[in-house]
């Protein structure tokens, strides 16, 4: 399988990770003797936050989907995070909002098959709704009202060629994340482009 692409998105995420603190409590303390508990950090994503564009013109390949995220899954610790690896969410509805229709979840299978269930039933509904990415977030809280996303997620956008754009708010938005941002363009099945620039239609 020719897979040009795979390269491009590995350096990405490797080009854009960020550097994660965890508490490892079983590690011995450096500064006190005879204590346990120490700071750490890893390099990577706390969560990879995934947008998928509501468009019944584009199909994903669930092969190559599944090296998309298990390199995704190279770049995460839900060990040390302590977040799952994923938030799937969908755009948009008639209001031009995102839609949350799962928790955060591990599983690149259940994202998969929820996925496609929720494009059978909304996808071609939804298209004219969907050609402009308005937001980043959505009301979705973790413990402590860690909001999604902060500068320590991936925001990944996966979305048909040449028809989406974004608002000013998203693009001031991503920058003040550093442009923690992949954009994931399709035609039909076939990945076009894989690229951290935002998509002008």
């Amino acid at each position: 399988m020719d897979l040009p692409w795979k390269d491009d998105l590995y350096h990405l995420l490797n080009n854009k990770k960020r550097a994660i603190h965890y508490r490892n409590s079983s590690s011995a303390s450096r500064r006190v003797q005879g204590q346990y508990g120490s700071d750490r950090k890893f390099y990577g994503y706390r969560t990879i936050i995934l947008y998928f564009q509501l468009n019944p013109n584009y199909k994903i390949d669930r092969n190559k989907f599944n090296i998309i995220f298990n390199l995704f899954s190279n770049f995460t610790d839900i060990g040390k995070s302590g977040v799952s690896r994923f938030l799937p969410v969908y755009f948009n509805d008639e209001n031009g909002d995102l839609i949350a229709k799962h928790s955060l979840v591990n599983n690149i299978h259940f994202i998969m098959e929820k996925r496609n269930e929720f494009f059978s039933e909304n996808a071609k509904a939804n298209y004219k709704y969907s050609k402009k990415i308005n937001y980043l977030s959505h009301a979705v809280y973790m413990p402590g009202e860690k909001e999604f996303p902060s500068h320590k997620d991936l925001c990944v956008f996966i979305y048909e060629e040449n028809t989406l754009t974004a608002t000013d708010k998203v693009i001031k938005e991503l920058d003040w994340m550093s442009n923690n941002s992949i954009w994931i363009s399709i035609k039909n099945d076939k990945i076009n482009s894989i690229s951290d620039k935002i998509p002008k239609a």
